[in-house]
């Protein structure tokens, strides 16, 4: 995949371009044409409440499967669950809800 020129109008092109609601919110239909649940390798801790796990993320459709990918190269770096908890790399930080 060719990834996008770092300015705004590349990004809009190549994303989408955000339509909020008036709360703030990506619009429902933003959310629908570009968000996907992805699921991971391994359990995902929330970073803020690390006992909270999650094994699914949602993310832009066009760099879910590279995060996935990411999530597989880590785990196999590393050679266990266990491994990547103790280099703390199980912690997550959601960019949508």
């Amino acid at each position: 995949m060719n990834w996008p020129k770092d300015t705004p109008e590349a990004l809009n092109d190549f994303y989408g371009k955000h339509e909020f609601k008036s709360d703030g919110m990506p619009t429902d239909a933003w959310i629908s044409e570009h968000l996907k649940l992805f699921a991971t390798p391994y359990p995902l801790a929330l970073a803020w409440n690390s006992s909270e796990r999650v094994r699914k993320i949602r993310c832009h459709k066009l760099v879910g499967e590279s995060l996935v990918r990411i999530f597989e190269e880590v785990l196999g770096y590393y050679g266990s669950y266990a491994d990547v908890q103790a280099a703390r790399m199980h912690l997550y930080t959601v960019a949508y809800k």
